[in-house]
């Protein structure tokens, strides 16, 4: 795989985005539309303390995964050392509990600040739950894509009943729709698209 950090980065996100372009959305089977990954720059994240999630990653990587989602983990493992595990700062003991603060964590891919910038790129990061967590209701103005890089986990919209995601499957989530994601006896791995500029404050938990 080529060296230059940008190129790597912007092709494990083109895997990404040609996949879900590619992937009707497992509710309406409507096709959602991305942009093209063009003209992107490669900006250093500085790495700080890793979530204790991130224990996980080791053996989400080394699990076997098929077709598409094959390559996306094979093209992360490239990348590893370029992308920085985080918690979203306004999720504290109070508001979301330390077990799932123990078992939740995000590396962002494509934004505004880094580390793949772009001038049409929408917000994207990878999101890592591992088993027996809640991800409790919670809903933000921007319109997001999940694609489920891994099998394992469920999603709930409003009070419809829960959805299992098979690797590969791509979950629309309208502006402001209340959703909550559940995993049972195996750690899974996401990827969440933001198709509006926002802040992770707007998340409303």
């Amino acid at each position: 795989m080529a060296s230059d950090p940008t190129t790597r980065l912007q092709t494990l996100a083109t895997a990404i985005h040609q996949h879900i372009q590619q992937t009707p959305d497992v509710r309406t089977g409507q096709k959602i539309d991305l942009p093209n990954i063009t003209n992107t720059t490669y900006s250093p994240v500085l790495m700080g303390q890793q979530p204790r999630a991130t224990q996980f990653i080791p053996t989400l990587l080394a699990s076997p995964h098929a077709g598409a989602m094959a390559q996306v983990m094979a093209l992360l493992a490239e990348v590893q050392s370029l992308l920085t595990w985080r918690q979203n700062p306004n999720y504290t003991v109070a508001n979301v509990g330390q077990q799932f603060l123990d078992n939740f964590c995000h590396a962002t891919l494509t934004s505004a600040d880094g580390p793949l910038q772009g001038p049409t790129l929408p917000m994207g990061w990878f999101v890592l739950f591992g088993p027996h967590t809640l991800y409790k209701t919670h809903q933000h103005p921007p319109n997001e894509i999940y694609l489920a890089i891994t099998a394992g986990g469920e999603w709930q919209l409003g009070t419809q009943d829960w959805q299992a995601l098979n690797a590969g499957d791509a979950l629309y989530i309208p502006s402001n729709t209340p959703h909550a994601i559940r995993t049972h006896a195996k750690p899974i791995l996401t990827y969440s698209i933001w198709l509006e500029d926002a802040d992770l404050a707007d998340i409303e938990i």
